[in-house]
């Protein structure tokens, strides 16, 4: 697909189908807790999802429906949640068996292709922005009320 960029792996401590139904619930309409968990941020998230069942598009606030906005691809059978969106950027996450439960692991893709060379450029400052694994494993363990944890 692309050139990894960056990867984190967070056991959660619960059936890793549990934790695949969290991160593939996913269908059009407002994003929430209950619908694309990995695009929700709070109750302020301003974002809605149109297409499916595989292949949605992330719209935010006032966007176009019809064009603009992110890639959303949920492929149930490989346990995936992907997001794409401008012209590098690609973050998979993916639910594999762990001895404790549930192994999430995200990567952060290069799939540019014009002006590979500026990504290193890119992604210098948007890894400022990044929220750390451990503040992801923490949204995911609260919300199925399990221990998560950076492995």
């Amino acid at each position: 697909m692309g050139k990894p960029l960056w990867q984190s792996k967070i056991v959660v401590e619960a059936a890793a189908n549990v934790v695949a139904d969290l991160l593939l619930n996913v269908k059009p309409g407002k994003v929430g807790k209950d619908n694309a968990f990995m695009l929700y941020a709070g109750d302020n998230t301003d974002m809605t999802l149109t297409g499916g069942p595989e292949v949605f598009r992330a719209h935010v606030g006032n966007q176009n429906p019809n064009g603009g906005g992110m890639r959303v691809e949920v492929d149930r059978k490989r346990r995936l949640f992907a997001v794409q969106g401008g012209w590098w950027y690609r973050g998979e996450h993916t639910v594999e068996d762990h001895p404790k439960g549930a192994l999430l692991v995200y990567r952060i893709l290069n799939v540019a292709k014009v002006r590979r060379w500026m990504v290193p450029l890119v992604w210098r400052s948007f890894q400022k922005s990044m929220g750390a694994p451990k503040d992801q494993a923490k949204r995911v363990g609260e919300r199925l009320g399990v221990k998560a944890y950076e492995a």
